[in-house]
C-alpha cells in the first residue's frame, strides 16, 4: 500500500505524530529504521488509467510511533545482574 505524507511549502511534514506515552513529538526526530507504527488514513481520490485500470489514493493523518525493539549500544547483562535475575525466579518458584 501507497500513501501520501502531507507537507507544507517549507518540506516540512504535516502529520500530527505521537509516541507511545500519547504525547506529541516531531515525526522527523522520532523515525528510526525497523520502528513499528500505527497510522490513520484518509481516503483522498480514485483515479483510472484506461477502462480497466483504476486505483485508490490515501493520506497519512496521524501516526503513533512505537518504541524500537533494536538492540542499540552495549546490551550485555553483567554477571551479577544475571545472578540477581535467576535468585529472584528461583524465590518466585519457591513462594508461589
Amino acid at each position: 500500500m501507497k500513501f501520501k505524507i502531507p507537507q507544507g511549502r517549507d518540506d516540512s511534514v504535516m502529520v500530527d505524530a505521537y509516541n507511545h506515552e500519547k504525547q506529541k513529538v516531531d515525526i522527523m526526530e522520532a523515525l528510526v529504521p525497523g520502528m513499528k507504527s500505527q497510522g490513520i488514513l484518509e481516503y483522498s481520490s480514485v483515479w483510472f488509467v484506461g477502462k480497466n485500470m483504476y486505483g485508490i489514493s490515501w493520506r497519512l493523518v496521524q501516526v503513533k510511533l512505537h518504541t524500537s525493539e533494536k538492540i542499540t549500544g552495549f546490551s550485555f547483562l553483567e554477571d551479577h545482574s544475571i545472578k540477581l535475575a535467576i535468585n529472584s525466579q528461583k524465590k518466585n518458584v519457591q513462594n508461589p
